[in-house]
């Protein structure tokens, strides 16, 4: 039985998240990389300073990679601002058989898409919200 290389990017680790990553990384039929772009520390105080997080990274029990991150000079505030530029060589590396991405809210997420489009990689979206204004030329582009 084929394992399928399934990789997901992820903008921090998402406590109500992790038990469906838990349990995909047990599937034996998928080989399962969670991609995260930060870590949830930095977002619990920016997003909810006032609210106790609680840390899921000591048990991520599913195989997972800390993204090494940047942050844009036209944008600090993640998750627009999120830059990691090593999901490029990941994906080149890797070449999963598919990549579930979370929309195109952040520079790493229009950089996974279009590396992703390059490379044959189909794309997954998952995404609650979209904010795009897909009346610009590269939104436009995108959204094809």
């Amino acid at each position: 039985m084929k394992k399928y290389n399934l990789a997901i990017l992820e903008t921090h680790p998402v406590t109500y998240r992790i038990g469906i990553y838990e349990t995909l990384g047990l599937s034996p039929q998928i080989n399962l990389t969670v991609l995260f772009c930060t870590d949830s520390e930095l977002w619990g105080n920016r997003l909810a300073p006032e609210s106790k997080v609680i840390n899921p990274i000591k048990s991520l029990n599913f195989h997972h990679k800390f993204l090494k991150k940047y942050f844009s000079l036209l944008r600090k505030t993640p998750p627009k601002g999120l830059l990691n530029l090593g999901i490029i060589p990941h994906l080149i590396k890797n070449r999963p058989d598919a990549l579930i991405i979370y929309g195109y809210k952040s520079h790493t997420a229009r950089i996974a898409f279009i590396t992703a489009k390059l490379l044959g990689i189909p794309i997954i979206f998952r995404d609650e919200l979209d904010f795009i204004d897909y009346s610009t030329p590269i939104a436009k582009k995108l959204k094809r």
